[in-house]
């Protein structure tokens, strides 16, 4: 079984009149603000929003923002944005940092075959 290696940042942050709680996570050299769809909707983060916080002077800073949630069957789902707020098919690193950051919250398991949806499709995490 191999280790999960990963920086997270664990923050809290008022935004536009909504706190939401997320994760900065850095995965291969790229940085990733995670949000926990469990938690917040989706709904709140537009294109506009999302480049604001992905912007290194004046908000977070991070190369793209990841949204983890469940669809009807349970399964993880990520939907990943750039940082200029644009929604993305998929992002490599960005998986990565969806994989560590489900895994901290309990969603996933270490050494168990599991998938991830994508907007590209399904992809098989260990």
């Amino acid at each position: 079984m191999g280790k999960i290696r990963g920086k997270v940042c664990i923050s809290r942050i008022e935004y536009f009149m909504e706190e939401f709680s997320f994760a900065k996570i850095e995965a291969a050299g790229n940085d990733f603000i995670c949000i926990d769809g469990s938690r917040v909707s989706l709904d709140i983060f537009s294109g506009v929003k999302i480049k604001q916080l992905c912007d290194r002077r004046l908000g977070i800073g991070a190369d793209g923002l990841v949204y983890l949630s469940r669809d009807s069957d349970k399964n993880l789902v990520m939907a990943y944005f750039n940082a200029d707020g644009s929604r993305g098919e998929i992002c490599g690193n960005g998986l990565r940092a969806a994989v560590l950051f489900a895994f901290n919250l309990g969603l996933l398991q270490a050494g168990v075959d599991q998938v991830v949806r994508a907007d590209d499709g399904l992809h098989k995490v260990l």
